[in-house]
């Protein structure tokens, strides 16, 4: 499966870095804050323990992320983007023998991620264009624990709904909502759910 998610994305990287082959060219930039998704921890010596229903919470975090691209026709462009996001975790939660309850813990989660997207923009005669995207690709998850660190590579993907907003003929400013998720990834045998919102904001410049 990473074999494949990988080409796709060299794909998509080639299609995006050929910008004499189309008309318009660019790179972009965003930056803005991250909230991960209360995240599910499943792993077979908590149930053992009588654990149930595990999960962190974590605080708002911040992401960035670097992308290349061309546009491929009037509404459709393609990129190579890298992002990476950053959050601390701020509680573990669950239940044991029936009972809930919730403890602070020290760590953090971030990833850096490579991937292949598309958008379509939508054309309002006008300054403002409203697009949407998706894309694929894979990620570096990390997890910290109490001083304690694992890493897996696992699938990703992400949604996006975003307007951009034309200064001149070379820049565009774009303000964007991200869904990004990947496969739960597995930290020494303990798998945990990330899943994302971003809301973000940056520059788009063509060259």
């Amino acid at each position: 499966m990473k074999k494949i998610i990988v080409a796709g994305v060299v794909g998509f990287l080639s299609l995006a870095l050929a910008g004499s082959c189309f008309a318009e060219s660019y790179f972009a930039g965003n930056v803005g804050f991250v909230s991960v998704s209360d995240a599910a921890v499943t792993d077979s010596g908590l149930a053992t323990a009588g654990i149930t229903n595990a999960e962190f919470s974590f605080d708002n975090g911040v992401g960035l992320s670097l992308a290349v691209g061309s546009r491929i026709s009037d509404v459709i462009r393609a990129e190579g983007e890298f992002s990476y996001r950053k959050n601390d975790m701020d509680t573990l939660s669950a239940n044991y023998m029936g009972m809930p309850g919730s403890i602070p813990v020290n760590g953090e989660i971030e990833s850096m991620t490579l991937m292949g997207n598309f958008f379509a923009d939508i054309d309002t005669n006008s300054a403002v264009t409203p697009f949407i995207g998706a894309g694929i690709g894979f990620s570096k998850v990390d997890g910290e624990l109490e001083g304690d660190s694992e890493d897996d590579t696992v699938f990703a993907y992400q949604l996006i709904l975003g307007t951009g907003f034309k200064v001149n003929d070379v820049t565009n400013i774009d303000v964007s909502y991200r869904y990004f998720a990947t496969a739960d990834p597995e930290f020494d045998g303990t798998e945990v759910e990330y899943a994302t919102h971003n809301f973000m904001a940056g520059v788009r410049l063509t060259f």
